[in-house]
């Protein structure tokens, strides 16, 4: 799923996707042309674009956010556990950090994730009721 060395990442599909930090808005929007993508933020030069995908043959979400065209954060949870507020709670959505935990574990060792091209972390939100693996780059 990350790649140690260079924080690759590798969406799978019809048309996979290579995830680094050198991917820029452009490259993302036209890679991902063929897929239901949603803009969720746009502020000023700040955009935040989501899809669904495949990682490791599990379905996940996934956030991408940029500062003009570079990559500066990835957000991905797996798509398992609630699927609106009435089948939410904070037991399952624990599940899902604890299953984020494990694949962080078996890939990256035990944390903190700190690389040179950037960190990995793993966490639940209280606030917002969500778990997810965050990726932020360095420039």
């Amino acid at each position: 799923m990350i790649d140690r060395a260079t924080g690759r990442i590798l969406l799978e599909g019809e048309t996979p996707l290579t995830v680094d930090p050198g991917l820029t808005r452009t490259d993302f929007l036209k890679a991902t042309s063929g897929r239901q993508v949603k803009l969720l933020v746009e502020n000023g030069p700040w955009e935040t674009y989501s899809i669904s995908c495949c990682i490791l043959n599990q379905d996940w979400v996934s956030g991408f956010c940029f500062k003009g065209e570079t990559l500066h954060m990835v957000d991905m949870a797996l798509a398992t556990g609630a699927k609106n507020w009435s089948d939410w709670s904070e037991e399952k959505e624990r599940r899902k950090l604890a299953e984020h935990d494990e694949l962080l574990k078996a890939m990256l060792g035990s944390p903190p994730y700190s690389f040179a091209w950037g960190r990995v972390e793993s966490s639940f939100d209280r606030k917002s009721g969500g778990s997810c693996v965050s990726m932020r780059y360095r420039y």
